[in-house]
């Protein structure tokens, strides 16, 4: 038994056969199996770990049979208290049916809080399992009837809300799912990117010149521009890219003529018509610059 602790006015420390009778299931072996009468409650059935349901047909002691809203513990290998609320069934080993001496929900929420403790001990042990004996002897404080009620009604009405919160979460998640999906959608058909198309339409390929020099008028002036000499030559950068032969395909070919140190880009050619992240870097021939383009 635990050692006492400070309890409540009006509290007492029992022990959990204090509060209860608990009665074992019966060993049902698999030959007495069938396909109907009363399910046979295993462990599996009232974990939901299993949708096999065994079945007996014949006549059993009062004592082994669960009806529907009483309480049952689990005691060897999966630990649990569940309120049992499906078809009259009969009861397997491992199992307690539980008579309660007081509020059976709060008796049921206080097996709850026992459990729990003893599996944050037993955290990485593996099976978990506690002898009838151990059980009926651990601590229980009980407080009056009354109050066991009014703690009964504000535990459900907080999980209430526990309960309701989960499902807005998981809601929640739901539509975030399909949002991300449609992001997605948006991103790879282009829809994402409209609006900035819009705002940055695409210029006209008689846009502004890669030069001309000072002094130079190009063709306003009916003037072809010089073209730039061997040092001048235009080089090209884009991230990633090493090879000089995949640099040139990145320029249209109308627009583009590849020289054995670079690229340069001969008479009228325009830097509109390059494609975009790619850094133009124009050296000593003219005024030394570079544009970028994002």
């Amino acid at each position: 038994m635990q050692e006492e602790q400070e309890l409540p006015k009006g509290w007492v420390l029992a022990t959990f056969k204090d509060v209860g009778t608990y009665i074992n299931g019966r060993a049902f072996k698999p030959t007495e199996w069938e396909e109907t009468g009363r399910p046979i409650l295993r462990i599996q059935n009232l974990t939901k770990s299993t949708t096999t349901i065994n079945r007996y047909p014949r006549e059993i002691e009062e004592k082994y049979i669960v009806r529907p809203g009483e309480l049952l513990i689990s005691w060897s290998a999966t630990l649990g208290a569940f309120i049992y609320n499906e078809e009259e069934a009969v009861l397997n080993q491992h199992i307690f049916k539980v008579v309660p001496k007081i509020d059976k929900l709060f008796l049921y929420y206080g097996t709850l809080n026992f459990i729990g403790e003893l599996k944050s001990k037993t955290q990485g042990s593996g099976m978990q399992h506690i002898t009838k004996g151990n059980f009926e002897d651990t601590a229980f404080p009980v407080p009056p009837l009354p109050e066991q009620k009014r703690i009964v009604a504000k535990l459900e009405e907080l999980f209430s809300r526990l309960d309701a919160g989960v499902a807005a979460v998981r809601q929640s998640q739901k539509l975030l799912k399909r949002y991300r999906q449609s992001v997605l959608h948006a991103a790879v058909t282009g829809a994402l990117t409209s609006a900035w198309r819009t705002a940055h339409p695409a210029p006209r390929k008689a846009g502004r010149r890669c030069w001309p020099a000072s002094g130079q008028s190009g063709r306003r002036s009916g003037k072809r521009p010089n073209r730039p000499s061997e040092a001048g030559s235009f080089r090209w950068m884009v991230p990633g890219k090493a090879s000089m032969r995949s640099l040139q395909q990145l320029i249209p070919r109308s627009y583009r003529s590849c020289r054995r140190v670079g690229f340069g880009l001969q008479r009228n050619r325009y830097v509109h018509s390059l494609p975009r992240e790619v850094l133009l870097i124009k050296t000593n021939c003219l005024q030394t610059k570079a544009k970028s383009r994002s």
